[in-house]
């Protein structure tokens, strides 16, 4: 019997677009970029930062509720699986993505409630 494999991510960031659901080939979908922002101090004890964006994808119900919760500047904490996709026009290289399957809205409900509409 064959064993299971899979490359799990967790991931906490920020979402820095705007999500838009749209359909592929009749089956809901939404793209999001989550940054995650790292930090640390160097040996001198100066502190460093830098961020890394992730590109994830919902399929099915989630990506209509992540449609309807998340907008640009939610927190949000991500798990799926990785996944490696071509890179149009180049032979070789491929660019990771996120396949979501669970995540949680971190934001403060009271900073949701304050902001304008």
């Amino acid at each position: 019997m064959p064993r299971k494999s899979e490359c799990r991510v967790d991931c906490m960031g920020f979402v820095a677009n705007e999500p838009q659901l749209r359909q592929a080939n009749g089956t809901p979908v939404v793209n999001l970029v989550v940054i995650e922002n790292e930090y640390w101090k160097d040996a001198e004890g100066t502190r460093k930062e830098r961020s890394h964006a992730h590109s994830i994808a919902f399929w099915g119900p989630y990506a209509e509720t992540v449609s309807k919760l998340v907008q640009k500047g939610s927190y949000v904490r991500v798990k799926g699986n990785l996944r490696y996709k071509p890179i149009e026009g180049q032979q070789y290289d491929k660019a990771a993505e996120i396949r979501g399957d669970d995540f949680s809205l971190l934001d403060d409900p009271r900073e949701r409630d304050e902001s304008p509409d």
